[in-house]
């Protein structure tokens, strides 16, 4: 920070005021926002280094991927997924009627005899 304004004569106060807040506004504007835009030569290279990591990291994913197993001739499977979900959907929980039908078949609920 600049040091205080001091007046050398008081019939220039207001215009050494001015000046100083203009030199203020000024120092405020160039910290904040900066040079307007950059050197044409300091952007091409930052950009040539962005352009070379997406590359290379570009490279790095298509290498690490297994390839793709086609879907040609594959009938749809009946969901509105598009077959993105590694399993299909379970199935409804089964009701009382026919877990007392599967019971009664199978004569798991049978106990009279060991009782």
């Amino acid at each position: 920070m600049s040091e205080p304004v001091r007046f050398s004569d008081p019939r220039r106060m207001f215009e050494d005021a001015r000046v100083e807040k203009a030199e203020r506004r000024h120092d405020l504007h160039e910290a904040l926002a900066g040079p307007r835009e950059p050197k044409a030569a300091d952007a091409d290279l930052a950009l040539d280094a962005l352009v070379d990591e997406v590359v290379e990291r570009l490279a790095h994913r298509l290498e690490q991927r297994p390839e793709a197993e086609t879907t040609e001739g594959v009938p749809p499977t009946g969901s509105f997924d598009g077959g993105a979900r590694a399993t299909s959907v379970p199935p409804p929980p089964e009701s009382h009627s026919e877990w007392l039908g599967r019971v009664l078949r199978s004569s798991a609920a049978d106990v009279g005899p060991r009782l």
